[in-house]
C-alpha cells in the first residue's frame, strides 16, 4: 500500500499507484536507520489524522489541506523528529519559466506568499536518510 495525498489523503494499492505512473517507473526509498516500534505506533497515528484530508494545490504549511511530499515530511517528523529533507520557502525556487508563472497566475493570483515553507519532492528525494531500494523506469 501507498499512503498519498492525491486528491483526498488515502491509501493506495501499490500496483494501482504504478498504473497510475508514467510509464509506470518509479523509484522506491526507505529509510537507512529503520524507526522502532514507538515511532512506527506513531507514525501510524499520524496516518489516521492525516487520512482523508484535501489536496492541497496552494502548498500552504497547514494541516487544514496537505500535498504529497508535506504530507510524507510532516508524519516523518512528528512521528520520529525526522527532517526528511530540507524545507524551503517559495521564493527558493526558479518561478522564471512561462508554464511556472501561469500556474502561479492561475492559483494565487497576484498573492504569491514568497515566505510560504514548503518541502519539495526533489529535496526528500535526494535526503541522506534515505536509501533506494528499488527502481524501474530510472
Amino acid at each position: 500500500m501507498v499512503f498519498e495525498a492525491s486528491g483526498n489523503v488515502r491509501y493506495t494499492p501499490l500496483q494501482k499507484w504504478i498504473d497510475h505512473g508514467v510509464g509506470k517507473s518509479y523509484v522506491a526509498k526507505r529509510l537507512k536507520q529503520p524507526l522502532s516500534t514507538a515511532q512506527v505506533q506513531a507514525l501510524n497515528q499520524q496516518a489516521g489524522y492525516f487520512v482523508g484530508k484535501p489536496y492541497d494545490i496552494l502548498f500552504g504549511w497547514s494541516d487544514t489541506d496537505i500535498y504529497c511530499s508535506e504530507l510524507v515530511w510532516k508524519m516523518y517528523f512528528r512521528a520520529a523528529g525526522l527532517k526528511i529533507g530540507t524545507v524551503q520557502r517559495i521564493e527558493d525556487f526558479d518561478l522564471s519559466s512561462p508554464a511556472v508563472k501561469k500556474i502561479i497566475k492561475a492559483r494565487y493570483g497576484d498573492k504569491l506568499p514568497l515566505n510560504e515553507q514548503v518541502i519539495s519532492p526533489v529535496a526528500m528525494f535526494d535526503s541522506p536518510l534515505l536509501e533506494t531500494v528499488a527502481s524501474v523506469g530510472y
